[in-house]
């Protein structure tokens, strides 16, 4: 097994120590038997050949106006030096050193190093478990209906950070070659996004003027009025991810994020923060890849895709109120549209939801107009029934009874 060095430099500023040179020093760390298992003292160093740790002293010059001592240790060592390294520095404080700083702790950077790799792997699993989920669920617009103020701001000021992939020119005009969103947020960021972020962006004003617009004296319809927003303010966790939730997902992220900070930034770990942090690593990416395979497999039918599509688009300030015109103009596209495939039906949620939800319309006033064209007599809503037996559900359909053509100028 290779050394590893584990530097200290201990200062009383306060000329509180009784130490006055390294071999004070060192007989007062002999005389701590916390510390060693048979330790030699030799001239300016302690050597304990059970731990297989050299500890080495010497006085380092400082500024007298501003330092009585100061005194730089380097231990050397193997197994056994990521466990000795606390102890000595709790010595080193009760010997009245009022400045202690740790200089180098190769035991952090071999433990950061062997974590590395698996926190990326774990980053960029949820990473594409996330943008596979929404974008084949709500589109390929689903960024704006999941992200945040927070979150768009991040992506705004990193925007120059990706410039490769990004960016591309076409005749001269600059366009999005890959949409790098995602990658230029941070892995907390990406934990929230399960089990902090509500997909919609519900804001305080948006949640108070829905509260403000209950009946109370609308006694039938109150009890499911407050189902719908207490659905609506859930986070993704609760609405979509359940199984995240069984298995303490947000739990065992926040933790691996203060272990990916201390590895980023050099930060000092310990072997429990190693065992912890590999169990966690060990577990998430099981999971992850498990969730990441199914995604890739399932066949999702369009009207269970419409309906979390249904959920986000009626939660958005900032979707718009379709025209009666522009329902009916795209009613006949997609009525055309069912005809030349041999499609057997139009979905209602499907229509509302995937079509015009994906194109900016708000699912609200859709489905107003929608019952608006069934009371005029153009449009018939019915339960499609799979002729075939294949499928036992029978979702909401529409059937064009009237010439829709009457309504809209051709665009």
């Amino acid at each position: 097994m290779t050394k590893k060095i584990f530097e200290i430099l201990c200062v009383d500023s306060r000329s509180q120590t009784v130490i006055t040179n390294t071999d004070n020093l060192l007989n007062r760390l002999m005389g701590n038997g916390v510390l060693w298992k048979k330790a030699e003292l030799k001239g300016n160093h302690i050597n304990d050949s059970v731990l297989n740790i050299k500890l080495t002293s010497k006085t380092i010059e400082n500024n007298p106006e501003t330092a009585k001592i100061s005194i730089l240790l380097k231990v050397e060592g193997e197994a056994n030096l990521e466990a000795f390294r606390h102890p000595l520095v709790k010595h080193l404080k009760d010997e009245r050193f009022d400045f202690i700083y740790i200089l180098t702790d190769e035991v952090s950077k071999q433990i950061s190093e062997n974590l590395y790799s698996n926190i990326n792997t774990l980053e960029n699993l949820l990473r594409k478990y996330l943008t596979t989920f929404f974008a084949t669920r709500l589109g390929p617009k689903w960024w704006d209906d999941v992200a945040n103020d927070e979150l768009n701001k991040k992506v705004r000021d990193r925007k120059n950070n990706e410039t490769v992939f990004s960016k591309h020119l076409i005749h001269g005009k600059e366009e999005t070659l890959v949409d790098t969103k995602s990658f230029l947020i941070d892995f907390k960021d990406l934990g929230e996004i399960i089990y902090r972020v509500s997909a919609g962006n519900l804001k305080s004003d948006n949640i108070t003027k829905q509260i403000e617009g209950l009946d109370e004296t609308d006694i039938a319809n109150l009890p499911n009025a407050v189902k719908t927003l207490k659905n609506e303010i859930k986070t993704n966790i609760k609405k979509y991810f359940p199984e995240f939730e069984k298995i303490e997902f947000q739990k065992k992220w926040e933790f691996l994020y203060n272990i990916r900070n201390k590895v980023a930034h050099n930060g000092l770990l310990t072997k429990q923060d190693d065992e912890e942090a590999n169990k966690y690593l060990t577990e998430l990416i099981k999971f992850l890849g498990k969730q990441n395979d199914e995604l890739g497999q399932l066949q999702f039918d369009p009207e269970e895709i419409a309906i979390y599509q249904e959920n986000i688009v009626k939660q958005s300030s900032r979707y718009a109120k379709i025209t009666k015109d522009k329902l009916a103009f795209e009613l006949y596209k997609m009525d055309d549209w069912t005809r030349k495939n041999k499609r057997p039906f139009i979905g209602l949620k499907y229509f509302v939801a995937d079509i015009l939800g994906i194109k900016g319309y708000d699912i609200g006033t859709s489905y107003d107009i929608i019952n608006e064209l069934k009371d005029a007599g153009y449009i018939d809503i019915y339960n499609y029934s799979d002729p075939t037996g294949e499928h036992i559900s029978q979702p909401p359909a529409i059937k064009i009874i009237k010439p829709l053509n009457e309504l809209y100028t051709e665009e």
